[in-house]
C-alpha cells in the first residue's frame, strides 16, 4: 500500500487524483485495544510530534490574539481548530488509559 503522498511523478508534484480522499489509502485498523494503546502511547511520547502540537497551540493562539473586532468568523474557526486539536490529544490519551484498564484486568 502506499500512501497519497508517496504516489506522484518525478518531481513530487501532487495530481489532482492525490488530492481526493480513497479509503484503500487507510491503514489497518489497531482493533485490539492493547496495540491501539501502545501506538497512542508512542504518539503522546514522540517529541516530534509534541512540539508539533505545542507550535499549533501557539500559532492558533498568535492568529487569535492579531484579529480584529470584525472577525468573528475567524475567531471561531480557530476556536474550532484548537478544540479539534485537543480532541486528538483527548483520544489518545483514552486509547492508551483503555489499554492500561484492560492489561490490570487481564492481571488482576
Amino acid at each position: 500500500m502506499r500512501w497519497p503522498w508517496q504516489r506522484g511523478n518525478e518531481r513530487n508534484e501532487i495530481t489532482p487524483e492525490q488530492t481526493q480522499y480513497n479509503p484503500d489509502d487507510e491503514p489497518a485498523p489497531l482493533g485490539d485495544v492493547h496495540r491501539r494503546g501502545e501506538a497512542a502511547h508512542r504518539l503522546l511520547n514522540d517529541p516530534t510530534l509534541a512540539e508539533a502540537f505545542k507550535e499549533l497551540r501557539e500559532d492558533i493562539y498568535g492568529e487569535l490574539m492579531a484579529t480584529t473586532p470584525k472577525q468573528a468568523e475567524r475567531r471561531e474557526e480557530l476556536y474550532y481548530e484548537a478544540h479539534a486539536l485537543e480532541r486528538v490529544t483527548q483520544k489518545l490519551i483514552a486509547y492508551r488509559a483503555a489499554a492500561r484498564i484492560r492489561m490490570a484486568e487481564r492481571a488482576a
